[in-house]
C-alpha cells in the first residue's frame, strides 16, 4: 500500500497519512479538548521528582487525564500509559489496586477499566517476570550488568521508583523500619500530650488523624492511642474529645492555619458542653512536610520512637516508610507535630517526672484496648 505523509499536514507534532489517519501529540497539561482519537498514549504524565512531590501538580494531572484525555476517547478506544513512578499517588497509582505490590497482569483498575500491567524493574525481584528473568537478573545484561547498577542503587528512593517502578521502597527511606521500637505495654510515668492533623473533604480524600502521645523522662515518645477516619468535622471532634477523655493529655496540639479558624470555635463548644477539658495550642504552620518532620525523624533514628505492636501500629509504620511519596501521609503530619513541640520546648510541655492525675476508681488500668485505636 503506497501510504505517504499527506502534503500540507507534516508538521512534527501533528500529521496526516494519505490513508486518512492522524496523528496529534501536546502536553497532558496543555490542553487536548477538541479533537477525537481511536488510540490514546500517555507517556510521562509527570515529569519529575519536583513535580510528582507537588499535590497540585498531582491533581491537575489526574484531572487532566479524566476529564480532558478519556473524554476525547472514541467510544472502545484503547489507551497506553507509560511512565516512570515517581510517587505512589500518580496517575498509575490512582489506577492500580490499593494492594498492587509491581506485579505484570490484567487487573481491574479503580478508574472501572480493564488494565493489561507490564511492570519491567531494571533487576528481577519477582518470580513472575513477564521477560521470565531469575530474580536478581537484570534488563538487557550485555550492556547492563548488575554491576553498572550498584552506584544507582545508593540512593533507595530514586532506585525504587524509577529503576524498579515501585516508588515507596519497603525498608523506607526518609523513615527506616529497623529506627522503630514496638511495645505491647506502655511505660509508667509518661507525659502524656495529642496531636492532630485535620483533613478538610470527608468524602474519601485525606484522612483526619488524632494520636495520643508519651513521652518518658529521657524524651523517647510512645504512640499509644489514636483515632484516624474520612469523616465531617462534627464527628472527628467527637473522637478528639472522647480521646481527651480517656487520656487526660497536658497538652493537644494542631497546626495553625485556616483549618484552625475553621474549627476551633466548634471545638471549644463542644468541649464546654461536654465538660471535656484540655490545654490547645496551635502550631504555625512553616516549610514543607520534610522539613517539618525532621525532629520526629531525628528521634525515630536514634531509636527514640517506639509504636505499638500489632495491626495498628504495622499500619502507623508502613505510612512512614513510605513518606514522602505515599498517597497519605496524615501520620507523618501528625508525628512530626510532637517532635516539633519537644524541639522548640514549647511552654506547655511538662516534664514527665511530673505528678501524675490524681486516678479515681473509674479509670481504666488497662496497657492496650481495643478502645486505643479506632479508625472509620
Amino acid at each position: 500500500m503506497d501510504v505517504q505523509i499527506q502534503s500540507g499536514q507534516a508538521a512534527a507534532d501533528e500529521w496526516a497519512l494519505t490513508n486518512g489517519s492522524e496523528y496529534m501529540a501536546g502536553g497532558l497539561l496543555s490542553g487536548l479538548t477538541g479533537n477525537r482519537a481511536g488510540l490514546g498514549i500517555i507517556d510521562d504524565p509527570i515529569k519529575g521528582r519536583e513535580a510528582a512531590e507537588s499535590q497540585l501538580i498531582r491533581d491537575k494531572t489526574w484531572d487532566a487525564y479524566t476529564d480532558d484525555f478519556c473524554s476525547r476517547l472514541t467510544p472502545g478506544a484503547p489507551q497506553v500509559m507509560i511512565l516512570t513512578r515517581w510517587h505512589q499517588d500518580d496517575p498509575a497509582g490512582r489506577i492500580l489496586p490499593e494492594d498492587w505490590a509491581g506485579e505484570s497482569g490484567v487487573f481491574e483498575g479503580r478508574d472501572g477499566r480493564t488494565w493489561h500491567v507490564i511492570c519491567l524493574p531494571a533487576i528481577c525481584d519477582r518470580e513472575d517476570d513477564p521477560l521470565g528473568r531469575q530474580i536478581g537478573e537484570t534488563l538487557w545484561p550485555q550492556w547492563f550488568s548488575l554491576e553498572h547498577w550498584k552506584p544507582f542503587q545508593r540512593n533507595r528512593r530514586t532506585w525504587s521508583s524509577l529503576y524498579q517502578q515501585k516508588p515507596s521502597p519497603d525498608e523506607g527511606t526518609y523513615f527506616q523500619r529497623d529506627w522503630f521500637k514496638r511495645h505491647t505495654e506502655r511505660p509508667k510515668d509518661l507525659a502524656v500530650y495529642g496531636t492532630s492533623d485535620y483533613a478538610v473533604t470527608d468524602d474519601g480524600g485525606d484522612y483526619t488523624v488524632h494520636r495520643v502521645w508519651g513521652v518518658d523522662p529521657e524524651g523517647a515518645i510512645y504512640l499509644i492511642g489514636g483515632w484516624r477516619g474520612q469523616t465531617a468535622s462534627n464527628v472527628w471532634i467527637e473522637e478528639k474529645l472522647n480521646l481527651i477523655e480517656r487520656f487526660k493529655p497536658f497538652c493537644w496540639f494542631g497546626e495553625g492555619g485556616v483549618i484552625q479558624k475553621a474549627i476551633e470555635p466548634m471545638l471549644t463548644r463542644r468541649m464546654r458542653e461536654r465538660r471535656v477539658y484540655c490545654r490547645v495550642e496551635w502550631v504555625s504552620s512553616i516549610h514543607d512536610k520534610p522539613t517539618r518532620a525532621r525532629g520526629f525523624q531525628a528521634r525515630a533514628s536514634m531509636g527514640m520512637v517506639s509504636l505499638p505492636a500489632g495491626p495498628d501500629g504495622d499500619a502507623v509504620l508502613d505510612e512512614y516508610l513510605r513518606f514522602p511519596a505515599g498517597k497519605h501521609d496524615d501520620e507523618v503530619d501528625c508525628a512530626s507535630l510532637i517532635g516539633r513541640v519537644l524541639d522548640e520546648a514549647h511552654p506547655a510541655l511538662v516534664s514527665a517526672a511530673a505528678k501524675p492525675p490524681k486516678r479515681d476508681r473509674w479509670d481504666s488500668d488497662d496497657d492496650e484496648t481495643d478502645e486505643d485505636f479506632k479508625t472509620k
